[in-house]
């Protein structure tokens, strides 16, 4: 039996009973409904699971996420260690390294500029960059930095990766220099692009804050398509504001969705996007098949796909 836990449930009761007809799958709306549910439930889908309140989860064995990061349940501090926690880590990574060329490619060729000539009616031609041959460092070394640096060295771009251990899970991408968390600031000192893609966890929260913003190039272009929480909001819109540094682009903030009345709306040279850049063709349904996969290993005792690693939030 799967239950699932949202404000929707409905919606994605019928989508899993579609694909799985052979399942039983129980909605819960709300937060009294799955704490009385709880001591029976098994598998729970939950796209925003609570961070406490799962004491009497006796029988609990998997939370599968509607998404890649955990942060949203991680640390819970009561829940069973026994329990698996999986995200749908690498379904979307193509779409998320997509998002991130795409900003880069739009800055380098001054789309937004070329745009705003455009509603004018004038003819603005200049000498534009190219990305071949910049520096970008990719802040996070998972399924989407791999694939982002897959596409980036294919345009001929030097590409650095930082991760929390600086060794590479993909060999074929050699020559790509793979440097430790703790010379993140030597990595990014350099850099005309800087791409954070890491997890929202207790050690990346404020990673970029005021002092680590001051140490990019004044021609950085910095993007995040990764958490809120990871760049200080307002340390970045001060450094644009004051042009210490070349343009931004977030996809991801604090506060979602960013409040109209939010500075970042009219921060100069920065590109706001809301949050879509994992937000591929058929999400959900692609989250369900993964979570319809990791029932059915379960059942089988084999190995789950996308597990995150409790002790580290990822």
């Amino acid at each position: 039996m799967i239950h699932v836990y949202h404000e929707a449930a409905d919606y994605l009761v019928d989508l899993i009973a579609s694909a799985a007809p052979q399942r039983r799958v129980i909605g819960l709306t709300t937060q009294v409904a799955l704490a009385q549910a709880l001591p029976d439930i098994e598998v729970l889908f939950a796209p925003t699971p609570p961070r406490e309140g799962w004491a009497s989860a006796h029988r609990l064995r998997l939370v599968q996420l509607l998404g890649v990061g955990a942060d949203t349940l991680l640390p819970s501090p009561d829940l069973p260690a026994r329990v698996e926690v999986a995200g749908v880590r690498g379904v979307f990574a193509a779409d998320v390294a997509e998002h991130a060329l795409a900003l880069m490619l739009a800055h380098a060729r001054g789309l937004a500029q070329l745009a705003d000539a455009q509603r004018r009616r004038q003819w603005e031609s200049s000498p534009r960059p190219t990305l071949a041959g910049q520096q970008l460092t990719i802040v996070g070394y998972g399924a989407v930095g791999q694939h982002l640096a897959r596409v980036a060295r294919a345009l001929g771009m030097r590409v650095r990766a930082v991760s929390r251990t600086g060794i590479g899970l993909d060999p074929g991408l050699e020559p790509v220099e793979l440097l430790p968390i703790p010379e993140l600031d030597a990595a990014i000192g350099d850099a005309a692009y800087i791409v954070i893609a890491v997890p929202l966890t207790p050690a990346t929260r404020g990673l970029f804050d005021r002092a680590r913003l001051a140490r990019l190039r004044s021609d950085a272009f910095l993007i995040d398509v990764a958490r809120g929480g990871i760049v200080d909001e307002t340390a970045l819109a001060d450094a644009l504001g004051d042009g210490r540094l070349g343009g931004a682009a977030l996809d991801v903030f604090a506060t979602e969705p960013l409040p109209a009345e939010s500075p970042l709306w009219t921060t100069p040279q920065l590109v706001i996007t809301p949050h879509l850049a994992g937000l591929g063709e058929r999400y959900v349904e692609r989250c369900v098949e993964a979570l319809l996969a990791n029932v059915g290993a379960l059942e089988t005792d084999t190995p789950r796909r996308g597990l995150v690693n409790r002790d580290v939030g990822y």
